[in-house]
Parts: C-alpha cells; sequence; structure tokens
C-alpha cells in the first residue's frame, strides 16, 4: 500500500472483534492495488461529496462500485430494496479478460480511528464466476462492513413506456415525507402542479415516484427523464433518513449516482447539486456521483472553492491527458479548474481564452493608451478588445454615453453585453446605482483628466529631473509651448483651472505625449498595481461566468521597477 496510508490499521489492530463491529463515520479513500488497468492509484472521498469525472472508458463506473461494494445493511428503500450495493450491480467481470484484483477500503470510525481493510476479488476455478472478499486472513470476523450504501445505475433512465412498471400501492410515505418530496421536486424542477405522488416500480429496473393527482393533468407514463430521474433519487433519499442513526459521530453511509446529470437541463443539475449537499451534511451520507457535466463542474468550482479546501467536496478526475499506453490513469484530486477544463473539453483553456475577448469600453484613444500603459503586458492587452467608438468620424464616446453603456452591461439587458465592462476617465463627475463590479475608474489622486495630469506632473517636476534630460528637452519649453495653449503655469492656477480644452489642446499639438504619459506611470507603481488588478478581477469574473478557467497575473507584474 501507498505511504499516504502508513497511518491506517487493521480492524483487529484497532480494537474490534469483527468487521461488522466497527461504527462508521466516513469513508475516507480506496486504494486500489490493481484493477483491470489501474494500478496504485486512490480515490479520495470528500466529506460530503465526492465527484468522479473522466471521459468515456475511463472506468468512473467501476470506481463507484468498488467504493459501495464493501458493506451490507439490513435498511431497505421504499420499494423494500436494501441498503446494499453488489458488484454484479455495477459491471460484469470477463472470464475471459479479468483476473484477480485487489484493493483497500480506508475508513474514520466513530473514533476518529483511521481503519482500513483490503477488498480482494477471486476468479472462481473452472470459470464460474467471480468471488469477492472483504479481508484477507478468511477468519472469524472478517466480511462486509456494516454501513448503508446505495448504488444508483444510469438504468433508472430506461422510459418508462419501455418497461412493465406499475403503481405499487404499498409504498406509503408520511406527511412530512409527502411535503419533502414535493418541495424536492419543486425545488429542482420548479413548478406548481406536484401536489401528490404515487410509488412506480417494475422489479429491479425503476423504481421511482411520479406526479399524480388531477392538479398533475398527467399520470407517471407521461413524465418526463427529469421528474423520473427526481423520483428514483428521492426513493433512496427517504431510505437513508429514515436509516440515520442517533449513535455519537456514526455515518449513515454511502449514496452513489452514476451520471448525475442524466436527464436533467444545467439548470436543474446544480439546482441538484446544491440540494445534495444540504441534504448530506444533515444525513450524515457521503454521496459519490460522477459527470461529465462541464456546466456544473464549472458552478462547482466558482462557488464551492472554500468547501473544495476543507475536503467537503473532493474531485477525483481520470486523466487521460496525462496517461500512459497502459491506461493506468492518474486520478487528480481537485486540480486547478484549468487542468480540468482540459480534461473534459480537449481544448487549451489558454486557446479558448484568447478566441473570447474581452470588451473594454473606454471615452478616446488617449485613455486607450492609458489603459495599455498600466496594463504594460501584451499577453493581457491580446485578451482584451478596446473600444473607444466604432461610428466613423467621431473622435470618440463622451461620459454620458458610457454612463447608458453601462446601465445595459448592469441591469437593462445584461445578456447583451455578458463580456464587457467599462473603464472611465478620472474626471467623470460621482454616480452612484451602478454595479461596482462592471466598471473602473482611471488612477488620479486628484480626479484629473489625462492631459491635465501630465501638465501637472511635468510642471511640479524638479528642472534637474532626468525626465527632462531622457526628452532632450528643457521644461522651460514645456512651459513655453503649455503657454501658447492657454494653460495657466502657475501651479496653484493650473490645479485650479477646470477648463479641459486648453490641455486637451497641448497634448493633441505634441507628438511626444503618449512618451510623457509612459513616463508618468512610472512613477505610479502602487496606482498602477491596483488598476492591474481590478482590471484581472474584471477580467476573470467574465471568464468565470462563461465558464473559462481564470489567468493568472503575468510574471511581468510581479518584477521590481
Amino acid at each position: 500500500m501507498s505511504n499516504l496510508f502508513d497511518d491506517f490499521e487493521s480492524v483487529q489492530d484497532a480494537g474490534y472483534d469483527a468487521n461488522k463491529d466497527v461504527v462508521i463515520n466516513r469513508v475516507d479513500s480506496i486504494h486500489i492495488t490493481n484493477f483491470r488497468s489501474l494500478h496504485d492509484r486512490t480515490i479520495k472521498l470528500g466529506k460530503y461529496i465526492t465527484i468522479i469525472v473522466g471521459r468515456n472508458a475511463t472506468m468512473k463506473t467501476s470506481l463507484l462500485g468498488l467504493i459501495a461494494h464493501p458493506f451490507g445493511s439490513s435498511a431497505k428503500d421504499c420499494f423494500g430494496f436494501p441498503l446494499k450495493t453488489d458488484l454484479s450491480n455495477v459491471f460484469k467481470l470477463s472470464d475471459k479478460y479479468d483476473r484477480n484484483y485487489e484493493y483497500t477500503i480506508n475508513l474514520i470510525d466513530n473514533q476518529n480511528n483511521k481503519i482500513c481493510s483490503p477488498v480482494s476479488i477471486y476468479k472462481r476455478p473452472a470459470g464460474n464466476g467471480f468471488r469477492v472478499v472483504v479481508g484477507k486472513s478468511h477468519k472469524k470476523g472478517e466480511g462486509n462492513f456494516n454501513y448503508n450504501t446505495s448504488y444508483m445505475s444510469f438504468s433508472r433512465m430506461n422510459p418508462i413506456v419501455e418497461t412493465n412498471a406499475v403503481t405499487d400501492s404499498n409504498v406509503v410515505l408520511s406527511e412530512n415525507e409527502l411535503r419533502d418530496l414535493k418541495q424536492f421536486y419543486e425545488r429542482i424542477l420548479p413548478s406548481k402542479h406536484y401536489n401528490s405522488f404515487e410509488g412506480v416500480k417494475d422489479k429491479k429496473i425503476k423504481e421511482t415516484f411520479g406526479p399524480a393527482g388531477v392538479d398533475t393533468q398527467y399520470d407517471f407514463n407521461s413524465i418526463s427523464s427529469g421528474e423520473d430521474v427526481l423520483g428514483a433519487i428521492f426513493n433512496k433519499i427517504i431510505a437513508f433518513r429514515r436509516a440515520l442513526s442517533n449513535q455519537d459521530n456514526a455515518g449513515n453511509g454511502v449514496f452513489c449516482i452514476d451520471e448525475l446529470e442524466a436527464g436533467l437541463h444545467p439548470s436543474a443539475q446544480f439546482a441538484l447539486f446544491k440540494y445534495l449537499i444540504e441534504w448530506a451534511q444533515v444525513n450524515k451520507v457521503q454521496i459519490v456521483f460522477s459527470t461529465h457535466s462541464i456546466y456544473l463542474i464549472e458552478r462547482i468550482y466558482r462557488e464551492y472553492k472554500e468547501s473544495m479546501n476543507r475536503d467537503d467536496i473532493g474531485i477525483n478526475f481520470v486523466s487521460c491527458a496525462e496517461a500512459h499506453d497502459d491506461k493506468n490513469y492518474p486520478i487528480l484530486y481537485n486540480p486547478k479548474y484549468a487542468k480540468a477544463y482540459k480534461e473534459l473539453t480537449l481544448e487549451s483553456p489558454e486557446d479558448v481564452v484568447e478566441s473570447h475577448k474581452i470588451k473594454v469600453l473606454c471615452e478616446d484613444k488617449r485613455a486607450e493608451s492609458f489603459i495599455k500603459y498600466l496594463l504594460g503586458d501584451d499577453s493581457i492587452i491580446s485578451k482584451l478588445d478596446i473600444i473607444t467608438d466604432r461610428v466613423e468620424n467621431r473622435p470618440g464616446t463622451p461620459y454620458t454615453a458610457l454612463k447608458q453603456v453601462l446601465k445595459v452591461i448592469c441591469s437593462t439587458f445584461p445578456i447583451l453585453l455578458p463580456d464587457a465592462f467599462v473603464v472611465f476617465d478620472a474626471d467623470v463627475p460621482e454616480f452612484s446605482n451602478c454595479d461596482t463590479t462592471k466598471y473602473i475608474i482611471l488612477p488620479d489622486a486628484d480626479r484629473y483628466p489625462i492631459e491635465k495630469r501630465i501638465a501637472v506632473y511635468i510642471c511640479e517636476l524638479d528642472n534637474s529631473d532626468p525626465f527632462f534630460r531622457f526628452f532632450n528637452k528643457e521644461q522651460t519649453l514645456f512651459l513655453s509651448q503649455m503657454s501658447e495653449r492657454k494653460i495657466p503655469l502657475s501651479i496653484t492656477e493650473m490645479r485650479a483651472n477646470t477648463e479641459v480644452a486648453p490641455f486637451k489642446n497641448w497634448a493633441n499639438s505634441d507628438p511626444n505625449f503618449d512618451q510623457y504619459l509612459k513616463k508618468y506611470i512610472e512613477s505610479i507603481p502602487n496606482m498602477r498595481n491596483q488598476f492591474r488588478k481590478e482590471v484581472l478581477k474584471r477580467m476573470n469574473d467574465i471568464y468565470v461566468s462563461m465558464g473559462l478557467p481564470e489567468i493568472s497575473e503575468p510574471k511581468s507584474w510581479n518584477v521590481s521597477d
């Protein structure tokens, strides 16, 4: 076994006479010694939710079976089936290709002891199938642990019209359970028609609930696949709830669901996930499910980061990207979203981000230059489409028009500009009732327009400043040119002057103005860095909302000036 589990001990060493005596708090992990093409691989379980993600044919379903199998239980669901999982209910082993396998189940008991037990899959002689043994010495006391489990397979998606399903009058729910079933449906698939339900089954092919009653206007024969899925899941939810023990620090079982998203719209997928994580915490059940849904994974990464950091949620990626030809797929636990995105889509997140340029709306070309110089890194600038005006013969967009665009982004029609934010000049008037996450104001301590800021900056420099040597131009010449444009040369008067036109006229008359702007930016590192952080935050908010990975600060931003 991997050194990762050296602190786990056997059931006997932990002081138990038999596996069934262990009071389990939760399943920590399984470690696969060898199973089909997997060798020395670990699946770590989250405290409440575990997600197994991978491409087709990466044994996700088999992994669910290995997790759920080593347990037995006398508890039953609403239709009388036990909360117990046999490997034969999950996958078939081939007499021709399968062989002997072994893995280890790692548990935490209610005293916080770390306990492990080997699980062996033996090929019977003469082609008589396989035997699964929990324990290795075949001594008295070994065998399945006593713990509730359920494996819900993709077969739940068999359309009712293709089964012999009938209503089952023996299924009886309490008043509270009926209320919870109604609320469960309404939360995941909002509708005002869910008032009563009936149990529906066809042997082990179909156990579900179907809406019933005159208000529904249809019966179980006409339910959607999504409604069918919810009924099947709620059957197990009720079973686990009924089996909940009051014993101190005792867990209540493992509920495995193959392809959670099957039959559900993306918004319903996430609504179901939110319900399940809340339910799991209250009912002490670990939920383990597989999924291919990039939408669901992205929402979990975005909205449950802290839960992932605490291991309340564990995402295991069965990685094809890092596998060799032997298909011993590495298992990546809670990787960064960029890697998860590539595993699921086969696309490089960097390439996808490059193809989704973010629109930055600003007043004019001078503001565009200021933005680019402040950012100072082509890897960031290349991801932006900086827009000043797209109307011919108009030099820019006035502040009042940009404010109207901001209202569109924030509230009126946000769907029209989901990938945009506004950058205002520093001299814009104060305004309110706008989402501050959708705009940035160019940095200036005095809220001056750009042209006035550079004029004040130059005039306040000492005549011996290296700035003037760099441009080979004395300060006196700068002052003369400003005076020609009717700019007062007294610093006090210059600062007090509220007219913008003289400063713009001076800036437009000097072909080197953008170079002065660059030098000025070097003198305000704190304001520059704050602006960079704000831009990166706006960009990543947009990328995340589009299901794309966040981008990191470029290395050039971390280099001291």
